[in-house]
């Protein structure tokens, strides 16, 4: 029966989540647009660093027959975390650029953008060149970004 908490627990969360996206404000920075994701969803990823961060901490304190298995977890969560962090997305008349996962940046121009598909979990990914930039559906904004990108002659499919 905890099993089914969990489950309603999460989907509760996930739904609030994508109600604060789609009520969430698009910036205007010069001239690009700024689509961040929520800040509640920053702030979930920043308590999994947390959390795994704590682990190293607590694993490296503790007895020595756990450090190795409670270092592993916490650097795997810091990893995920660091890795999966949500990122903006940048639109502007030239194109479209969103950061990677390294720090790096992912850029490309309207012309170069091959396939635009709607996934079904509700995501948005524009290819092209070897380059993949996914608009979530937890980044704030989502009708005004299907609006420009149809703008800019894109025709989204779903999947």
């Amino acid at each position: 029966m905890k099993g089914f908490y969990v489950i309603v627990l999460t989907a509760a969360i996930m739904g609030w989540l994508a109600a604060q996206a789609r009520t969430g404000k698009v910036r205007k920075l010069g001239n690009d647009w700024l689509f961040p994701p929520v800040r509640a969803l920053q702030a979930i990823f920043c308590i999994v660093l947390l959390m795994g961060t704590g682990f190293v901490v607590w694993a490296y304190r503790g007895p020595r027959t756990d450090r190795t298995v409670g270092i592993s977890i916490g650097l795997l969560f810091m990893v995920f975390s660091a890795v999966t962090w949500p990122k903006a997305l940048h639109l502007s008349v030239s194109g479209v650029h969103q950061r990677s996962w390294w720090g790096g940046w992912k850029r490309m121009s309207w012309p170069q953008v091959s396939e635009a598909k709607e996934q079904p979990d509700g995501s948005v990914v524009l290819r092209g060149n070897n380059v993949n930039i996914i608009f979530t559906q937890y980044h704030a904004g989502r009708e005004q970004f299907l609006e420009m990108t149809r703008d800019n002659g894109l025709l989204i499919r779903m999947l």
